[in-house]
């Protein structure tokens, strides 16, 4: 796209060779290539969104009052948190187990590279504190968090989410 506008904005670009298009009153903008596309973050649309929660307890209820809305639901998915408004603390499997322990709660981060998930999604996937020290051992470094005894704490990073994809 050479020029956008009035007839009278673009005549001085037009020559023989230039081919017109009139979109009428759509938008035309410049073609962006992102190459680092997050489709999966339709989970905020469709699942619970925890967009701009500061507060874990807050994603808690919101995570209850999802399951009370949709009481059949085999899984909770969502999206939206963001770890750096609460204070530098990682995400814990604790305040989702809160909500439920019986179906497993996967809630992407905002920028999809991080999973949180209750007790329940690391027991269908067989998380526990061997997997996370070999799976860890094999990235070399921490993408399965781990408290002080080793035991996952429901906070999983980069590569460790593909382990919630089946």
């Amino acid at each position: 796209i050479l020029a956008v506008g009035s007839m009278a904005d673009i005549e001085k670009y037009i020559d023989k060779d230039t081919e017109v298009v009139d979109y009428g009153d759509k938008m035309i903008m410049p073609g962006f290539v992102d190459g680092h596309t997050h489709t999966g973050v339709a989970e905020t649309v469709v699942g619970v969104d925890l967009t701009f929660i500061d507060d874990r307890n807050l994603a808690t209820e919101r995570v209850k009052a999802y399951l009370k809305a949709n009481p059949d639901a085999k899984v909770v998915v969502g999206g939206g948190w963001y770890a750096a408004v609460w204070g530098g603390e990682d995400p814990d499997k604790s305040y989702l187990d809160a909500a439920t322990t019986d179906i497993p709660v996967i809630i992407w981060d905002f920028d999809h590279h991080c999973n949180w998930v209750n007790s329940k999604a690391l027991e269908l996937a067989g998380i526990d504190a061997a997997f996370a020290k070999e799976f860890n051992a094999k990235a070399g470094n921490i993408q399965i968090a781990v408290d002080k005894d080793g035991n996952p704490t429901g906070y999983l990073q980069e590569g460790a989410c593909k382990l919630m994809d089946s």
